[in-house]
């Protein structure tokens, strides 16, 4: 019966996301007239650099600015102050700068002042009204209602993030966060979640057995994946909910260290991830991808956006990716389909409403990892080795809807409301091997597992941001509220030890089980999180303050355990001070919550994770926002982290049960840059110094010590400038998880590109250039890629 469900519905929606794809493609091919966003805004922009002057522009106007390569270095402005329109505001900024600017719909684009017949430059900006075309960026260019969107900028660096709920320069924000643009996403052959959070600073990826991954922050786990801003919570089941998710409909990924209780609720002190979808695109556009590489690796991506109407007021984006790809490790191999609409609609200049839907269908048979043996030491197995059966798969459905309305009821004061609701189905037939055997062994059993999960998750969140002004002191606040739902079905069955087999030469034709011996239900009816939370940033001259709160109820009900906790206060204090326009010093402290859900051996739940975290740092923002970096100094002190109680056996419906920690405190230092350092030359890199201890207790997981993650790609100048060429290093040291330890590794990875036209870009990447044998987790061992290529051509019409 379980079978039975993986077919069906799924199927008839990636038909309809396919003849929507390509029912829109022709569409984008008839040019629209342009739209103008009109109404006052409140401006207070002082005289500074006109490169700074125009991300705050960006901010207090709700308009997407780019400067379509136009050098800024330099030039200055007198500022702007008072209630205007956007596009007199502008002007004044302009004003005796030499450049001049074009709006359609949203999006504001710089340009140079003309020349006078005696070639003087004509002083006083000129507004052109009606312009079409696009940003001029080259691939990937996109101008949508998103005025934070990294599509199209051939850039590292952000103009900011929204992880914090409103847009915010990093300057602004006084914690750690990470923004990988879709420039870094496209150079880096970035295909899914994964691979993004795998070359992040400060994370380590831990694959989970059944697909997916775990991703860890300062030793500690992020516990949700948001979308727009709203969490999505995580099934515990390995296979469920996985989030394997693709970035083809992605813009960017916003990643946040440290806690995130404010944000969420479920204050893990990890961080959150952030991930913005793309948006329907004011001027028409066809983009997409081919690719082919090692073991048979196939792909490619249509991606359509445009303006459905003549005022541009409603717009359009469609997406859909097939990918498929066998394995170096014998028998492994995935078939996977992305499907995304999206339609965003302006009831009139204030008023945005968005909605989209996914769906994700993945056919595979997985790795299930390798064992090690019990002393810690490595067997040496082949990287090819699979200790799977033929009929194992691994077959998962998901599907995902939003919805988001902006309004902004004056120049000061708005609204914004976003939801989110996510199903997934996984079915699995599987073989996983003992974790560890004696040295001496030559055979390992094999527990063959059979699992559904079925996983549906809801989410709502809703705040006003407004500001106002008491003497010189100016002041924004934000009040809101949310709601998240989590019911999760898991059925599991299992045969223990019935399929053992040799050690280094596994046995895959095997019989396909027809009974089990052992089977359970688990259900979670349901996971409840509410919450309301306030913010104020009170701004005297380079000094913010930040305070905010928020109050927290929650009820998990798992099996005949209900555990709750009902207004759990959760504080956050930050100051932020501009050092100079370019540069700021921050702090912040937060409070840790953090409900598990995980089981004692008494058939208890265990306690949640409470804590304190502590993070100062400075940030700058240089070379006009063309290049971010920051330096941070973090501690966070937390009990009752969840460790694996081995000493009880497996009882826990056949795995371990947990028990909680004592005090846990991770300490380190994280430096940090995006962006252009050179002409030419993008550079993203990270080093993370990590130091966690088990100051009451015994340790559980032990994070890498040092983390590098470093990618550059730097295009050649005059008569090479069709050339650009990439080059990376990931670099981790040992990690220990229950007393076992890996050993470090160094991956390095590199890139040549080459621009066919102004339509064709063709890249070649290879990953693991030195073929590196590694084991990307400890524990469960699983080997990272050999060397391996990726060949991809781009293109736009």
């Amino acid at each position: 019966m379980l079978k039975k469900m993986r077919g069906g519905r799924t199927h008839q929606l990636m038909s309809v996301a396919l003849m929507a794809t390509a029912a829109i493609g022709p569409m984008v091919l008839a040019p629209a007239a342009s739209a103008q966003a009109t109404g006052e805004r409140n401006f207070n922009i002082p005289a500074q650099s006109l490169g700074d002057a125009l991300v705050t522009f960006g901010i207090q106007s709700g308009m997407q600015v780019t400067t379509n390569g136009v050098p800024l270095r330099g030039v200055q402005t007198g500022g702007v102050k008072g209630n205007l329109a956007p596009a007199q505001a502008l002007s004044q900024l302009l004003a005796g700068s030499g450049f001049t600017f074009r709006i359609n719909g949203n999006v504001v684009t710089l340009e140079r002042a003309p020349q006078t017949a005696d070639g003087s430059i004509q002083l006083g900006p000129v507004r052109v009204e009606g312009a079409t075309g696009t940003s001029g960026n080259g691939y990937g260019d996109s101008l949508t209602s998103d005025r934070l969107a990294t599509e199209g900028t051939r850039s590292y660096a952000p103009a900011g993030a929204s992880i914090m709920k409103g847009g915010k320069s990093l300057l602004d924000i006084p914690q750690s966060v990470t923004v990988v643009t879709r420039q870094r996403i496209d150079d880096q052959n970035l295909i899914t979640l994964t691979d993004v959070m795998s070359n992040v600073t400060g994370v380590a990826v831990d694959p989970r057995v059944g697909g997916g991954a775990d991703f860890y922050s300062r030793g500690f786990q992020m516990s949700s994946v948001q979308f727009d801003g709203v969490p999505t919570y995580r099934s515990t089941m390995p296979s469920g909910n996985t989030f394997s998710a693709s970035t083809a409909y992605v813009d960017r990924v916003e990643v946040l260290r440290g806690s995130q209780g404010l944000l969420e609720g479920q204050g893990t002190p990890g961080g959150a991830v952030n991930l913005v979808r793309k948006r329907g695109t004011f001027e028409p556009q066809i983009s997409y991808t081919a690719r082919a590489g090692s073991w048979n690796h196939f792909g490619g991506i249509i991606d359509v956006g445009a303006p459905l109407n003549d005022a541009k007021t409603l717009r359009v984006r469609a997406v859909a990716e097939y990918d498929r790809q066998d394995s170096f490790i014998d028998i492994v191999n995935s078939k996977r389909f992305t499907g995304y609409l999206a339609l965003d609609y302006d009831f009139d200049p204030d008023t945005r409403f968005g909605m989209a839907a996914s769906i994700g269908r993945k056919r595979s048979v997985l790795d299930e990892g390798l064992p090690h043996f019990s002393d810690g030491s490595n067997p040496h197995l082949p990287r090819s080795t699979f200790y799977g059966a033929e009929w194992s798969y691994n077959d998962v459905d998901e599907e995902q809807y939003w919805a988001d309305l902006e309004h902004s009821f004056n120049s000061n004061w708005s609204l914004k409301i976003a939801g989110n609701y996510s199903k997934s189905r996984a079915h699995e037939l599987y073989l996983t091997p003992d974790n560890s055997v004696s040295p001496t062994a030559t055979t390992v059993a094999r527990d063959v597992w059979k699992t559904y999960d079925g996983t549906r998750t809801f989410g709502i969140d809703a705040h006003v941001d407004g500001q106002f002004n008491l003497g010189q002191l100016q002041n924004e606040i934000m009040v809101g509220g949310s709601i998240s739902r989590l019911h999760s079905i898991e059925h599991l069955a299992a045969n223990f030890g019935a399929y053992p087999t040799d050690l280094y030469n596994p046995e895959a034709n095997i019989p396909e089980p027809t009974s089990y011996s052992w089977s359970t239900t688990y259900l979670f009816q349901p996971i409840i999180q509410k919450g309301v939370y306030g913010m104020v940033r009170s701004t005297l001259g380079p000094a913010t303050l930040i305070l905010g709160t928020r109050v927290n109820w929650y009820k998990a009900v798992r099996a005949t355990s209900t555990f709750s906790q009902d207004g759990v206060v959760v504080p956050y204090a930050g100051l932020v001070y501009k050092l100079t326009p370019q540069w700021s010093a921050y702090a912040s402290y937060t409070d840790v919550f953090n409900p598990q859900r995980s089981l004692q051996a008494n058939g208890d739940v265990l306690p949640p994770v409470r804590g304190k975290s502590y993070e100062a740092g400075i940030k700058g923002e240089l070379a006009d926002g063309r290049l971010t970096t920051s330096l941070a100094l973090f501690r966070t002190d937390q009990v009752n982290l969840a460790v694996t109680d081995v000493a009880s056996g497996e009882i826990c419906g056949g795995n371990y049960c947990y028990l909680p920690s004592g005090k846990v405190r991770s300490q380190g230092i994280e430096v940090e840059v995006n962006g252009e350092v050179l002409p030419g030359l993008q550079l993203s890199g990270g080093y993370t110094y990590n130091h966690m201890e088990h100051i009451e207790d015994f340790a559980s997981f032990i994070s890498p010590k040092h983390m590098l993650r470093l990618w550059a790609d730097y295009r050649l100048p005059s008569s090479l400038s069709a050339w650009s060429l990439g080059a990376g290093v990931r670099y981790q040291s040992a990690q220990e998880r229950n007393g076992f330890r890996n050993s470090p590794y160094t991956v390095v990875s590199a890139k040549i590109g080459y621009a066919l036209n102004e339509q064709f870009d063709l890249s070649l990447n290879v990953d693991n250039l030195l073929d590196e044998t590694y084991f990307t987790t400890v524990g469960r061992d699983y080997y990272g890629s050999p060397r391996n290529f990726m060949l991809t051509l781009r293109g736009k019409i």
